[in-house]
Protein backbone atom coordinates (compact mmCIF):
# COMPACT_ATOMS: atom_id res chain seq x y z
CA UNK A 1 0.00 0.00 0.00
CA UNK A 2 1.50 3.03 -0.83
CA UNK A 3 1.76 6.62 1.57
CA UNK A 4 2.36 9.41 0.08
CA UNK A 5 1.58 11.97 -2.50
CA UNK A 6 1.31 9.21 -5.40
CA UNK A 7 0.88 12.31 -7.86
CA UNK A 8 -1.05 14.55 -5.80
CA UNK A 9 -3.78 16.28 -8.06
CA UNK A 10 -1.79 14.98 -11.47
CA UNK A 11 -3.34 13.27 -14.25
CA UNK A 12 -2.12 10.37 -15.49
CA UNK A 13 -4.67 9.10 -18.22
CA UNK A 14 -5.52 10.77 -22.09
CA UNK A 15 -7.40 12.85 -23.01
CA UNK A 16 -7.42 15.34 -19.85
CA UNK A 17 -7.79 19.01 -20.13
CA UNK A 18 -5.36 19.97 -17.61
CA UNK A 19 -2.45 19.82 -19.39
CA UNK A 20 -1.55 16.05 -19.12
CA UNK A 21 0.47 13.69 -20.43
CA UNK A 22 -0.29 12.77 -24.25
CA UNK A 23 0.41 9.84 -26.29
CA UNK A 24 3.49 9.95 -28.55
CA UNK A 25 3.68 6.89 -29.82
CA UNK A 26 7.22 6.16 -28.51
CA UNK A 27 8.07 2.97 -26.87
CA UNK A 28 8.04 3.00 -22.93
CA UNK A 29 10.08 -0.29 -22.55
CA UNK A 30 12.96 -1.33 -24.06
CA UNK A 31 12.52 -4.99 -25.53
CA UNK A 32 12.95 -8.19 -23.58
CA UNK A 33 15.31 -10.74 -24.85
CA UNK A 34 14.03 -14.11 -24.40
CA UNK A 35 14.92 -17.69 -25.39
CA UNK A 36 12.68 -20.49 -25.97
CA UNK A 37 9.43 -20.06 -27.53
CA UNK A 38 6.74 -17.19 -27.42
CA UNK A 39 3.45 -15.80 -28.36
CA UNK A 40 0.19 -14.30 -28.07
CA UNK A 41 -2.16 -16.15 -26.42
CA UNK A 42 -6.24 -16.73 -26.61
CA UNK A 43 -7.63 -14.68 -24.52
CA UNK A 44 -10.68 -15.97 -22.42
CA UNK A 45 -13.88 -14.98 -23.44
CA UNK A 46 -16.10 -13.39 -20.66
CA UNK A 47 -19.38 -14.01 -19.91
CA UNK A 48 -20.67 -10.87 -20.05
CA UNK A 49 -19.05 -7.53 -20.51
CA UNK A 50 -20.46 -5.38 -17.86
CA UNK A 51 -18.04 -3.54 -15.45
CA UNK A 52 -20.69 -3.06 -12.99
CA UNK A 53 -21.64 -6.68 -11.88
CA UNK A 54 -19.14 -6.79 -9.42
CA UNK A 55 -19.88 -3.43 -7.47
CA UNK A 56 -23.37 -4.30 -7.91
CA UNK A 57 -22.79 -7.65 -5.94
CA UNK A 58 -20.94 -5.68 -3.36
CA UNK A 59 -23.46 -3.38 -2.80
CA UNK A 60 -25.94 -5.72 -2.47
CA UNK A 61 -24.41 -7.55 0.86
CA UNK A 62 -23.42 -4.02 2.19
CA UNK A 63 -25.32 -3.38 5.22
CA UNK A 64 -27.65 0.00 4.47
CA UNK A 65 -25.38 2.16 6.71
CA UNK A 66 -22.99 0.98 4.58
CA UNK A 67 -24.08 1.94 1.62
CA UNK A 68 -25.28 5.45 3.03
CA UNK A 69 -21.34 6.26 3.88
CA UNK A 70 -20.28 4.64 0.52
CA UNK A 71 -22.97 7.04 -1.46
CA UNK A 72 -21.86 9.84 1.05
CA UNK A 73 -18.28 9.65 -0.21
CA UNK A 74 -18.64 8.81 -3.56
CA UNK A 75 -20.88 12.21 -3.89
CA UNK A 76 -18.06 14.05 -1.87
CA UNK A 77 -15.46 13.00 -4.45
CA UNK A 78 -17.71 13.80 -7.32
CA UNK A 79 -18.59 17.45 -6.29
CA UNK A 80 -14.92 17.83 -6.69
CA UNK A 81 -15.11 17.23 -10.00
CA UNK A 82 -14.65 20.48 -12.29
CA UNK A 83 -18.30 21.39 -14.31
CA UNK A 84 -16.18 21.10 -17.47
CA UNK A 85 -14.88 17.64 -16.63
CA UNK A 86 -18.30 16.11 -16.01
CA UNK A 87 -19.81 17.46 -19.07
Amino acid sequence: MRFGANGGASVNYEPNSRGGPVQTGEPTHRPLEIHGIAGAQAQEKRREDNDFVQAGNLCRVMREDERERLVADLAASFAEVRHQVRN
